[in-house]
């Protein structure tokens, strides 16, 4: 079977390729179209764009009566208009009554990060929790939402959600290799209420490679530290009237921590996903104008990772440390995933996009869940009490579990088995009417999506004891301890209308959200099924004056949303947040410069909070997220970001420097019953968790030729583990984490490069969720080699 998937990965391309080939003019190798030309574009910059796919063609209107032929228009647009990398540029930026940011290609393989943390950051108001040190599940948290698996940001991939169940079940258990990514889009503001369901604190938009112009491809290699290897290729090729793209990437790392009483031990990753996009269209110089596209998915990963981390005294002797009883600790997971587009293009005002999805995700994680008499969380938190010393010493492999007659002992390790299928499937359809006058210039932007996502959930618990420093099974049958499937079935729609006269641009907006689920417990003895249904409506406003050419200040309001998941209680209540906003922003093409000062407010009427086992709750096993009204919350902020390349002849010099500042406070808690560890002593006046008053980062290049290095340095402040004020309480570190690559062009088509990551080494004490202290990745160093194909 994997032989055959193999085969069919890499035929499929290679027969699109001879067809492509074939339509290729005799004799003209270098033979370009402008298969995704754009149209030139209006003055008025899109007010917010609709996330789309790279590579999106504009529609070309039909020639007029002493207008350009179309074969020199079409000349004209490939030899003007680049390949669209992302869906809109800085100078759209400019007048956005929203704040909206874009990491481009050329930023994405500056810095060849693999890790979607080191990625985001990069965005001012994203920060993040590490967690496994790889960022193979990202918590990421936007303008203080909560990060526990990146459940309050709606993350998108070419415009399509690509969570496993983004309604029933949003924490991300995948998140798509940032490796093969060409872009990423940040919105948040009123920019955010056009990408739902999460709009509180923003969306995240990630862009896949497009078919390209002509034909192209890439072989990128490389191996470094803890035996991380990467071999990543892509190839693609068009004419006038059909194209396609191929991409595979296989990444890998035995792993940076060492396992107690063993030698040799994987504890790393194994990642691989493939994808293949093809294109059909009409022509290009027609009024009227067509596309097909589907894109094809597949991905797969073995990772031997645990939710177990070790005791603070442990973590600071040796961070790298990884007790033995977590050995057998291994997720698996397979993702499927289909997409057909259609495209609608008429004259150059009218744009008409449909979209079919379905993501099929199977994934089932054995992890170390807690003593059959403790849990992991109250051991670890204090470690030297004397009824916590028996359990440490069966943690760290000192001596074996303690079995007093029948049954299972109190020292018994419980693994829990959690075995996950997911559905999310949909389509949307989307209008844009873009129309410039001599005086003032209208867009208007409307959509639709129907989705339909679920979650069915099989876990299970098995007892092992420690014996001879090996897991053993004790013999006793496994326990089932959930057994359900939870479902949603939401409508949404937005619309959004941008007038622009004399540098002013004003932009409502409006969202809908219908959402019914359900919840069916399966366990035996426990039989049940609950419904839900809430209806939403959610309002935005967006203002930009452009005061100069290169200076503009905006503003905005809008309402942030965060849905309730199936099977919780009619008490708890959906997360709703009023956000505002106002900034300047600055952009000289001339200088190479671009800047963003932006001041926000997002005042919670009720913080959802959730209780599961990856946020540190020791009874989450009953096979649910269990949600809580945590009341009202404020959160303030301050968001600066700067960056221009100098030019000096042949030399470029490339700076950046990006600042988050945020400031929380619980407001009027709501108190009761609250799961979460981190809430279960707060009270007014507390700051929350995981949220960091301050992050920067700077970035520091040179480019000369075929040479380039940069430089970047990030600054981690310490977080909060528990809601708390002042200097009381647990917090993470504080830390300083220095990056640079090095490359070098030795031949036209080849490069070298050289990564290294973490090179002060901090080894900080970065998180304790989901069950106790872990660290980042260590210093790591990557050699790599890049062959344009």
């Amino acid at each position: 079977m994997n032989k055959t998937r193999f085969i069919l990965f890499f035929a499929i391309p290679l027969l699109f390729s001879l067809v492509v080939r074939a339509e290729t003019p005799e004799g003209d190798e270098d033979y370009e179209i402008d298969l995704f030309g754009e149209a030139p574009a209006p003055e008025a910059a899109p007010e917010p764009p609709a996330p789309r796919e790279a590579g999106d063609a504009e529609e070309v209107a039909a020639p007029e009566e002493g207008s350009t032929p179309p074969e020199a228009r079409r000349e004209r647009a490939a030899d003007e208009i680049p390949a669209l990398v992302v869906a809109y540029e800085p100078k759209d930026i400019f007048r956005t009554g929203g704040s909206a940011q874009l990491l481009d290609d050329e930023r994405l393989e500056r810095y060849e990060y693999d890790d979607a943390h080191d990625v985001l950051v990069q965005v001012p108001g994203v920060y993040v929790r590490s967690e496994d040190g790889f960022g193979l599940r990202p918590n990421v948290g936007i303008r203080g939402t909560n990060t526990e698996r990146s459940r309050g940001v709606t993350l998108m991939e070419d415009g399509v959600l690509f969570g496993p169940a983004p309604y029933s079940a949003p924490a991300a258990y995948y998140f798509p290799l940032m490796t093969r990514m060409v872009g990423v889009e940040v919105f948040k503001g009123p920019a955010a209420i056009l990408y739902g369901p999460q709009t509180v604190g923003g969306s995240i938009n990630l862009l896949t490679r497009p078919v390209p112009e002509k034909r192209e491809g890439q072989i990128d290699v490389a191996y470094g530290s803890f035996q991380s290897r990467k071999a990543h290729l892509h190839y693609g090729a068009s004419n006038e009237r059909m194209g396609f793209v191929f991409e595979g990437i296989d990444l890998a790392s035995r792993g940076f921590q060492d396992t107690d009483h063993r030698d040799h031990d994987d504890t790393g990753f194994h990642r691989s996903e493939f994808m293949l996009k093809g294109v059909v269209q009409s022509d290009i110089t027609r009024r009227i104008f067509h596309r097909g596209g589907i894109k094809l998915g597949y991905s797969r990963e073995r990772s031997n990772q645990s939710y177990l981390g070790i005791a603070e005294s442990d973590l600071r002797e040796d961070p790298r440390r990884r007790y033995v009883v977590a050995e057998l600790d291994q997720m698996n997971a397979q993702r499927s995933a289909v997409q057909l587009d259609y495209l609608l293009g008429i004259g150059t005002d009218v744009e008409i996009r449909a979209t079919a999805y379905r993501h099929d995700v199977w994934r089932v994680w054995d992890r170390l869940d807690r003593f059959e008499g403790r849990s992991f969380i109250d051991v670890l938190a204090d470690p030297d009490s004397p009824i916590n010393q028996g359990y440490m010493a069966v943690l760290r492999g000192e001596r074996d579990t303690i079995v007093e007659g029948g049954g299972r002992s109190p020292e018994t390790l419980l693994m829990a088995s959690n075995d996950r299928r997911f559905v999310s499937q949909g389509i949307q359809v989307g209008a844009s009417y873009d129309r410039r006058g001599e005086k003032v210039a209208h867009r208007l932007d409307v959509g639709t999506r129907l989705h339909y996502d679920r979650i069915d959930r099989d876990h299970t618990a098995t007892g092992y004891l420690l014996q001879n420093r090996t897991m053993v099974w004790d013999g006793i049958d496994p326990e089932q301890t959930a057994d359900n499937r939870a479902s949603s079935l939401a409508l949404a729609a937005f619309a959004t209308y941008a007038i622009e006269y004399k540098g002013l641009r004003v932009s409502p907006g409006f969202r809908f959200e219908w959402i019914e689920t359900t919840f069916e417990n399966r366990l035996p003895g426990a039989e049940d099924t609950a419904k839900g249904s809430s209806v939403v409506a959610l309002p935005g406003l967006g203002v930009s004056y452009a005061i100069l050419d290169e200076l503009a200040v905006f503003g905005g309001v809008h309402r942030g949303f965060s849905p309730v998941a199936p099977g919780q209680g009619r008490n708890v209540d959906p997360e709703y947040s009023v956000v505002y906003e106002a900034g300047f922003r600055y952009h000289d093409e001339a200088r190479r410069a671009d800047a963003e000062l932006a001041a926000f407010v997002n005042d919670y009427s009720n913080l959802l909070l959730t209780c599961a086992a990856s946020t540190g709750c020791a009874d989450a096993d009953v096979g649910v997220s269990r949600q809580f009204n945590a009341g009202s919350v404020l959160v303030t902020g301050l968001e600066a970001r700067y960056a221009q390349e100098l030019r000096f002849g042949k030399l470029g010099i490339p700076l950046a420097a990006i600042y988050t500042f945020m400031q929380t406070k619980l407001v009027d808690f709501a108190g009761g019953p609250i799961g979460d560890p981190g809430f279960q002593t707060a009270r007014d006046g507390d700051r929350l968790p995981y949220v960091p008053m301050h992050q920067g980062r700077f970035e520091l290049g040179a480019s000369y030729e075929e040479v380039s290095l940069h430089l970047s340095g990030t600054y981690f402040g310490r977080m909060r583990e528990v809601a708390g004020r002042g200097d009381d309480g647990l917090f993470t570190d504080d830390y300083f984490r220095l990056d640079a690559v090095a490359e070098w062009t030795f031949m036209p088509r080849a490069r070298v490069y050289l990564r290294g990551q973490n090179l002060t080494n901090a080894q900080p004490l970065a998180s304790r969720r989901p069950y106790g202290p872990r660290t980042i990745q260590p210093i790591t160093v990557m050699a790599g080699l890049k062959f344009d194909l």
